[in-house]
């Protein structure tokens, strides 16, 4: 943690934050110092759709360094999930991987029907 980034508090003061390597968020100023994150880049899976580009299963590295518990001091991933975000450690973040796997696996068999049923359709 080489650089550090002053931070105006809710209560009028203001905190010098130590920045991990990762961290890439501006920190925004004014909030309680338990509500002080890091965050790190932003990766999300990008589908084009009939609406145009969408951007689905956004993710960051995310830190609460003041968190009230010792749990939340911890880096964890942040993923966007049914309209929030959930966080994951490393273990929970390796089954959301494989059920992600096992989703497009299913996705790709679906798409197999759907050419089937659509060639059938076309007779």
């Amino acid at each position: 943690m080489n650089r550090v980034a002053n931070v105006h508090l809710a209560n009028g003061g203001t905190i010098e934050l130590p920045e991990p390597a990762w961290c890439t968020s501006q920190h925004e100023q004014g909030l309680d110092r338990t509500d002080l994150f890091h965050e790190g880049p932003e990766m999300a899976l990008v589908v084009d759709t009939v609406r145009g580009r969408v951007r689905v299963l956004e993710a960051a590295l995310t830190q609460y360094p003041f968190a009230s518990t010792d749990a939340g001091r911890v880096p964890v991933v942040t993923v966007a999930l049914d309209g929030g975000y959930a966080s994951f450690d490393p273990l929970g973040l390796r089954a959301l991987s494989l059920g992600l796997a096992r989703h497009a696996e299913r996705l790709q068999q679906l798409a197999y029907e759907l050419e089937r049923l659509r060639a059938e359709g076309s007779r």
